[in-house]
């Protein structure tokens, strides 16, 4: 006897949240369509619309919650310019790697010549290799990069970069770039 009354108070209960939603979601229906016309309801999704639209509360938003609001089309540009980047620097990698290696069997095919040879050869690669580092640092600003500059809330900018490369498996440059979307990890001019 004792628990069909709560059985049918606990019914009651759930009955009527059900059907306390389903009447507000009919009255939000026929209010979107205006067939019901709640005219607080418009001034508040209207006043809420412009809010977003406005410049300055999306700076807010952006600097509270740390991430960058950008259109599609321009992510979608960065992103391209930076994968670009990444494969052609992995090809000049790949390159110096042959090159180097092509240079090792000339070196023990030849025998009196050969450290002349590999001299010259280094120092050359190694001048394309930092002309390659200076067209990267002009590019992506790593030369900017300020490791010891607080990234957030008591972590260097260097911490943020190690963990980026361990989590994500990158290298030191690729980290940097992406602790570098902080602004505090850049040196200011």
């Amino acid at each position: 006897k004792h628990q069909a009354g709560i059985i049918a108070f606990l019914n009651d209960i759930i009955g009527g949240t059900i059907l306390g939603l389903i009447i507000i979601l009919i009255t939000l229906f026929l209010d979107y369509h205006d067939i019901l016309h709640f005219q607080s309801a418009h001034h508040f999704r209207d006043a809420s619309v412009h809010l977003l639209d406005n410049v300055e509360t999306i700076s807010n938003i952006e600097e509270v919650t740390d991430l960058r609001f950008m259109k599609w089309n321009k992510y979608e540009s960065i992103l391209k310019e930076i994968n670009g980047t990444a494969e052609f620097i992995a090809f000049r990698r790949e390159d110096l790697e042959k090159r180097t290696a092509e240079h090792e069997s000339t070196i023990k095919k030849m025998n009196g010549d050969a450290n002349t040879i590999v001299g010259n050869t280094t120092m050359t690669m190694a001048a394309e290799f930092e002309s390659l580092k200076v067209k990267a640092n002009s590019i992506w600003k790593l030369d900017k990069y300020c490791g010891k500059c607080q990234w957030k809330q008591g972590t260097s900018c260097d911490t943020r970069r190690d963990y980026i490369m361990t989590r994500y498996n990158l290298g030191p440059e690729s980290a940097k770039i992406g602790a570098m979307q902080n602004s505090r990890c850049i040196t200011p001019e």
